[in-house]
Order: structure tokens, then C-alpha cells, then sequence
């Protein structure tokens, strides 16, 4: 897998062209992996406001809108990088790193979306896209796959059903067509029986025929399908068993086809039919391309190592394994299923405290110089041996491992995190294998019914009332959900939530602003459990008739902070469409939303 570039040489990016043998490559070298790092670029990530990740986000309605998102775009490149053990070097890594094009075959009814910011984001770091759109690897999901296969496989249908109505042609020029045409077949049949005659004693009646010049299949003129179904009606009325009608293209056009008739013996039907079916599978099987290397990755249940890899999780999941699961559970037994042990690198990093920029490049440049973990490339895989390019899915794969080693090193990949993904704007990671922890320890309150005009510094205000803000100087910090609603992120220990939210309220009634004044608190373990029983009340309420029960007023107050419902007030400036182009992390997407959105604030 490897090609001479001015002495060098390197991994290629793979494509169409060079496919099979990467394969044959990646498959022989899989099994033997110590862990397999993985990245996608993606035609977008963010659809528009009702996409965007958030803070009040219950985690179903998280990965519901994930979804929308996984199910609108497309993958452009998948990048995968094998990590071996040196058999020379104590604690020495190898790296083997592949960049796979990928793209719908033509057959696919799929649709290629992406917005003018993503392919902006793309042209920028460099991405080929006319290698992409003509060269990229077909691929299927397993099950399509699984249904071509039993069509190829399953008994050929004869030309001419049983009890098809003969069709006969009534224009004069279709009948003078059929006549002659006809008067062709039976010339050819007189001559192949006479060479028959000629040629009994031999056992391979086809063979011996081409030798006195005499051969075994007849091409009719090219015509449209109506003459060729009278035409196949007319063969099979002469009841001649030994003949086998077919139907081939001519030429590069599909619209253009003629019938064939092959007088065969048994044993060369059957060699015929044998003949075909492989061709016909090695035809699916190359439209399932890439989907070979999903099965060989998921065949291999190795680690998988990924940089706040949920997306590419769900993106690799809808276009190789099959539709997107109805629910969250559902999703997170069928990718355990598939790779029963996955590391989050954003996760570690962000929750070992030790980094104060957790994207994946300035990660990577903390690591490699800081931790410093021993890699090296395979003989052959060299090409970013002197760097690489940012957002090209095979080096974001080979930064990934290399983090991934110098975070272990360092002792900061734990096994509480193995089977977590981070989550962009949530105070949760989500559990592959079970519950969805919080990411962030301490006391949490939910701040409600503020005025859109309330600014952080407001909020700020109101936290300094709270002893251990005013006397011990602990620091909190402000997660905004929307414009009227935002959490208080204080140090575990630091004070009691139900007796913070009470002073909060109080500091508000006691406010000169009217922006805070019917401010509301509550603890985030209240607030979770009323969005919750909000969420169960809409869906009891789905289903009742009209007529039916209607909301409580405590599921109501719920319901109007709740994500689903929350309230979109926002000036038409602050409804901007968010387009994000590439998963990585807040700091290295291409992001457009509302400013007050994205704000994390602290004293």
C-alpha cells in the first residue's frame, strides 16, 4: 500500500483505485492491533437552532437531535489508524494510519448536503473534494448488503413467467421486424442442428460445434423492450429446452439492450449459472466497498479510540450497520455490541483537569511535547511523520492515538470513563453500558425566569449573596441553556442547594432590576426530575384523544424549561442557523449561533 513520492514513501489516501489492496492490508494487520484510533469528516454536523447541542438537553433529546443531524449528511472521509506493539522496541507504538475517501455509489438514492460555510471550512484545510465525488469508496449498510446478497444467491427467474399473456405486435413495421428476425433464429437453428448432427460422438458439443464453425449463441438486432418481450414470447413457443434466453446491454448505455439466445447443454447451464451468480456477487460486494472495513473493525472487538467521538459513532452506525435506532438504549446495546470497548480522549482530558484546552490539536501539541509517548510509523505509513493536515480524517486518527497513549501514560484514562463519549454543552457524558454521569462535580443550580435581557454579570450578583461565595471566596461558574434560563456551577461541599436557591430567589426579590426580579431556583436534581416528568406527561398527552387530560401546572412550569419546549424569544439576529462542519470540540469547529449561547462564564 504504498507508492515512491520524491524517494519517499507513504501511505496513499485510499480510493476506488488502490481499495482492494488497502483492504487485503488493513484486514491482514486489524487482528494483531493493540487499539484502533478512529475520525470522520462529515458534510455537517449542525442542521440549524433546533440541532444545536444545549445545556437543558434531556439526553434522549440529545440523541434525537444527533439523528436528525447523522441522518441529513454525509460522510466524506474515514480515517483509521492501527497502533502495534514494536516487536523490537520495549514500550515502543507503531502506527499505521489510513485515509479512506467514501461515497455513495450511483445506484444509491441518498442526497449529498452541505452548506456553503462547511465546504468553505473543508477548502480551507485542504480537502480534495473532486477526489471525494469521483474516486471515493462505494459503501452499503449490512443489512442492504445482507438483502442483495440473498437476491444473488436465490434461484434465477425465468425471461418468460409462467402464465405471462403472449403480447403480440400490431404495427406493421413491429410485425415485419419479428418475421425477419425470426426467420434469422430458425436459420441459425437448422445450421447449429446440423452441425450437432456432424459433431454427436463428442462430449462437449460446444466446443466440437465452434470447431466446424458453428456457434453456440445467436445476438438479435438491438430494440426496444416491447419487441424484445414479443420476441422472447415467440422463442418460447418454439419448446426448445436447450435454448436459454438472455438479456444484455449493448454497448456503455443501459438503455440500450438486445436478446441473446445460447443453445446450451445441461452441465454448460449450469457452469453458465454459476458463472453469472459470482459475477453478479462480486458486483454487490463492490458496492458494499467500504463496509468491508467497518466488518473487519468490528470483527476485531479491539479498543476504539476516539476524540469526543459520538457522532462518528452514530455516522459509522447509520451509513455501515443499519438505521439509527428508535432510542438512546437502544443505540448504546447496539454499539456495544459492536465494540465493546470504546475510550473518549475529550472525556479523559476534560475530566482530568489538567488541560486547559482540550481540542484535539492543541491536545495533541500538549502531548507530544509535554508526555512525549513513543510512536513511530510502519514502514510505509511515513506520510505525516513531519505533520499533517488538520481535519484530514487519517491524521485527526493518528492524533487521536497519540494522545490516547500520552493520557495513559500520564495516568489520566481511567476505567470509570471506558465506554463514556463527551458531550458538547452537558453537564453529563453518556454511558454506552449504563448510567450517564455528570461531568462535573459540586453543587448545581437551575436559574429560570429571567428577562432575555439579563446579562451574566446579573446572575454573577446574585451568587455572591451565598456565604461560601461572599466569605470563602469560592468560585462558581455559569453554563447558559437559553436566554431566560442558565445553571450555577458551585464547588462540591461549598454550601446546601435547597438553601442556596432560597437565598438566591430572596437577592432577587431584593433587586433594583426588574430583568431578576420573579427569578426562580432550584436544585439541577429538581429540575431534572420535573423535566423529566414534564417529558412523560407530553408523551401520555400524545397519546390520549382530543379531549383527553390536560397538563398539570406543575408539569406545565416543568414543561417550559424543559428542552423540548423551551422557549425561543430570541431576536431574529440571534436565530442564526449553526453550521458546524466537523466534529471536534467548541474550540476548533467552524460554529455561527447566538452569542449568549455559547457563554461559560466564572468569578
Amino acid at each position: 500500500l504504498t507508492i515512491a513520492s520524491n524517494g519517499r514513501r507513504h501511505p496513499m489516501n485510499v480510493t476506488q483505485a488502490n481499495f482492494s489492496e488497502a483492504a487485503k492490508q488493513f484486514e491482514a494487520l486489524v487482528q494483531s492491533a493493540s487499539f484502533i484510533a478512529i475520525d470522520e469528516e462529515m458534510t455537517g454536523i449542525t442542521l440549524d437552532v433546533s440541532t444545536a447541542p444545549g445545556y437543558g438537553d434531556s439526553m434522549e433529546a440529545r440523541y434525537h437531535k444527533m439523528c436528525k443531524v447523522t441522518r441529513e449528511f454525509a460522510l466524506m472521509q474515514v480515517g483509521v489508524c492501527l497502533f502495534h506493539e514494536s516487536a523490537d522496541e520495549h514500550n515502543l507504538m507503531v502506527a499505521r494510519p489510513f485515509n479512506f475517501y467514501v461515497f455513495p455509489d450511483g445506484k444509491s438514492n441518498s442526497r449529498i448536503v452541505m452548506f456553503a460555510s462547511t465546504a468553505a471550512f473543508h477548502r480551507q484545510n485542504n480537502m480534495d473534494f473532486n477526489m471525494w465525488i469521483n474516486e471515493g469508496i462505494p459503501f452499503l449498510e449490512n443489512a442492504t448488503f445482507d438483502v442483495l446478497k440473498q437476491q444473488v444467491l436465490a434461484p434465477p427467474q425465468p425471461v418468460l413467467k409462467p402464465n405471462q399473456p403472449k403480447v403480440v405486435a400490431t404495427r406493421e413495421a413491429d410485425r415485419a421486424f419479428i418475421a425477419e428476425t425470426m426467420e434469422a433464429v430458425t436459420d441459425w437453428l437448422a445450421a447449429h442442428d446440423a452441425g450437432t448432427a456432424c459433431t454427436e460422438s463428442s462430449n462437449e458439443t460446444s466446443a466440437a460445434l465452434s470447431e466446424v464453425g458453428v456457434s453456440s449463441r445467436y445476438e438479435l438486432p438491438e430494440c426496444n423492450s416491447f419487441l424484445r418481450r414479443v420476441l422472447a414470447d415467440e422463442i418460447s413457443a418454439m419448446n426448445r429446452e436447450e435454448l436459454t434466453v438472455e438479456s444484455e446491454q449493448v454497448g456503455s448505455s443501459s438503455y440500450h439492450r438486445r436478446l441473446v439466445i445460447l443453445r446450451l447443454t445441461e452441465k454448460e447451464k449450469e457452469d453458465r449459472l454459476e458463472e453469472k451468480r459470482k459475477a453478479r456477487l462480486a458486483a454487490v460486494e463492490a458496492r458494499a466497498g467500504f463496509l468491508r472495513i467497518f466488518n473487519a473493525l468490528a470483527q476485531s472487538r479491539k479498543p476504539i479510540i476516539g476524540h469526543n467521538l459520538l457522532f462518528d459513532l452514530m455516522f459509522m452506525l447509520h451509513n455501515f450497520h443499519g438505521p439509527l435506532p428508535p432510542s438512546l438504549g437502544e443505540f448504546k446495546k447496539s454499539v456495544h455490541n459492536l465494540m465493546p470497548e470504546i475510550h473518549d480522549t475529550k472525556l479523559h482530558a476534560v475530566s482530568s483537569g489538567q488541560f486547559t484546552e482540550t481540542a484535539l490539536g492543541a491536545l495533541y501539541d500538549h502531548c507530544i511535547n509535554i508526555h512525549s509517548p513513543p510512536v513511530e510509523f510502519a514502514d510505509g505509513f511515513d506520510r505525516y511523520k513531519h505533520g499533517g493536515q488538520f481535519h484530514e480524517a487519517g491524521y485527526d486518527a493518528y492524533m487521536t492515538g497519540v494522545v490516547f497513549l500520552a493520557l495513559q501514560r500520564a495516568g489520566h484514562v481511567s476505567s470509570i470513563r471506558l465506554n463514556k463519549c463527551y458531550l458538547m454543552r452537558s453537564l453529563r457524558s453518556l454511558g454506552l453500558t449504563g448510567e450517564d454521569p455528570l461531568m462535573e462535580e459540586g453543587v448545581i443550580l437551575h436559574l429560570s425566569n429571567f428577562t432575555e435581557a439579563t446579562k451574566t454579570n446579573a446572575l454573577f450578583s446574585l451568587l455572591s449573596h451565598l456565604p461560601c461565595v461572599k466569605n470563602d471566596g469560592v468560585h462558581a461558574a455559569i453554563r447558559w441553556i437559553s436566554d431566560t434560563s442558565a445553571l450555577a456551577v458551585l464547588p462540591a461541599g461549598s454550601c446546601e442547594a435547597r438553601e442556596a436557591a432560597c437565598v438566591i430567589e430572596a437577592a432577587a426579590r431584593q433587586s433594583a432590576s426588574d430583568d431578576i426580579l420573579e427569578l426562580r431556583a432550584i436544585s439541577y436534581e429538581q429540575w431534572q426530575n420535573q423535566a423529566e416528568a414534564a417529558a412523560r406527561q407530553v408523551e401520555a398527552d400524545e397519546m390520549t384523544p382530543r379531549g383527553g387530560v390536560a397538563l398539570t401546572d406543575g408539569a406545565m412550569t416543568a414543561l417550559s424549561s424543559a428542552p423540548a419546549a423551551k422557549r425561543q424569544r430570541a431576536s431574529p439576529a440571534r436565530r442564526t442557523r449553526q453550521h458546524v462542519s466537523h466534529v471536534d470540540d467548541d474550540a476548533s469547529a467552524v460554529v455561527c449561533a447566538p452569542r449568549r449561547s455559547q457563554r461559560i462564564a466564572a468569578l
